[in-house]
């Protein structure tokens, strides 16, 4: 995920970017503190705690320049506050110039040798963070992230959110599988259950059933679900296309095809303004024409998956490319199972070689009729052995 994050606008909103961030990495959100008041003499530091799994504390001097003038970090600001931290009580074990500034390689160089040279005087170690390694670390630590664009004070941003149906960033579905299983029975003692089906079947009914059943097609685990994609940014999104990634280990192949049994995920939805297109593992939404994502405004689209088998969680593996904003993410979809059984009736020639139900194959569909039973139907449909 990478996005064009704009600078503060002022030193003090930079600073408060830097104690919450820094709270977030160091792990001490209520610890970190801003050294005194504007006109106080600070030491060099503006931003202090000591980090989680440490025993000393870590100073930040945060270096807010103008992006309009092109102001940059200079060697001799960076000697100056190096001089000033040397006085902050107690001692530094690391002090931090954090700016927003432009990554620079010469002054990047500057901070490196006296970083050096400090340590090997026992003295603090020295870091610089220019503006992108500090988008770096916004983007990696997601309160901050958060926290960065929808305050007020900074300037105008992208945001999509996600969720299911159900408003939430997880569902649950309920998919029924057919469970086939190898049942025996002794062919010379057959059971009540098998002579009194045997005697109400006759030929007529047999080659019935024989014939595949209109059920044969249907797909018992398919799932329905829907999708609202919604712009919660302050600005509009243009020439986007979201998609859905999906593990092929998680979900039967994805389709458009809906002659085939719902093999797969399949959509509907075809709006002169809208197209939803699936292929192998993905699905992929994008308006036909260049149609904005304004402020506050949603979309939605139904779509339906097939888990496979003994599979308890699906990832949806969500992604939107812009104009000029990209943004991912995941939702899940808990899986409970239910079964529904049958068997394959095998004869065998006595007691002894009966065993314990055998189970053969677990599907989203009805099995053949040469491989097994459906005890729905009257069991002349056995095989003897």
């Amino acid at each position: 995920m990478k996005k064009q994050l704009s600078k503060p606008e002022n030193w003090q909103d930079f600073e408060r970017l830097c104690k919450k961030l820094w709270g977030e990495i160091w792990e001490v959100p209520n610890k970190i503190k801003r050294n005194g008041r504007t006109g106080q003499p600070q030491h060099g530091v503006d931003v202090y705690a000591i980090p989680s799994g440490e025993n000393h504390y870590w100073g930040i001097q945060c270096k807010g320049k103008d992006d309009y003038t092109k102001s940059k970090l200079t060697e001799e600001e960076i000697d100056n506050e190096i001089s000033k931290a040397k006085n902050f009580n107690p001692k530094l074990a690391v002090f931090i110039f954090a700016t927003t500034s432009n990554k620079d390689s010469k002054i990047e160089e500057y901070v490196r040798l006296r970083d050096e040279e400090s340590r090997s005087k026992g003295s603090f170690e020295i870091l610089l963070f220019c503006w992108e390694d500090i988008v770096d670390l916004i983007e990696e630590n997601r309160n901050t992230y958060n926290f960065y664009l929808n305050n007020n004070n900074f300037k105008e941003n992208h945001q999509i959110k996600v969720y299911f149906e159900n408003s939430k960033l997880e569902t649950t579905v309920e998919p029924t599988y057919i469970r086939v299983f190898n049942r025996f029975y002794n062919t010379n003692k057959p059971s009540e259950d098998i002579l009194r089906e045997k005697a109400i079947l006759g030929k007529r009914q047999l080659t019935a059933l024989i014939s595949p059943p209109s059920s044969k097609n249907i797909n018992y685990a398919l799932c329905k679900f829907g999708i609202y994609i919604i712009n919660e940014g302050t600005k509009v999104i243009e020439d986007w296309k979201f998609k859905i990634e999906f593990d092929k280990n998680q979900i039967e192949l994805i389709t458009d095809n809906i002659g085939t049994g719902f093999p797969g995920m399949i959509n509907f939805e075809r709006a002169t303004n809208k197209k939803t297109y699936c292929d192998d593992y993905e699905i992929r939404y994008y308006p036909l024409i260049n149609q904005p994502f304004i402020q506050t405004d949603s979309r939605f689209f139904d779509a339906w998956v097939v888990p496979l088998p003994n599979i308890t969680e699906i990832d949806f593996k969500w992604s939107i490319k812009a104009r000029d904003y990209q943004d991912s993410g995941i939702l899940k979809m808990k899986v409970i199972p239910k079964y529904e059984d049958r068997y394959r009736y095998i004869g065998v020639e006595n007691d002894a070689l009966i065993k314990d139900d055998e189970l053969i194959s677990v599907s989203s569909t009805e099995p053949k009729e040469e491989e097994s039973l459906n005890t729905k139907l009257p069991p002349i449909w056995l095989k003897h052995k």
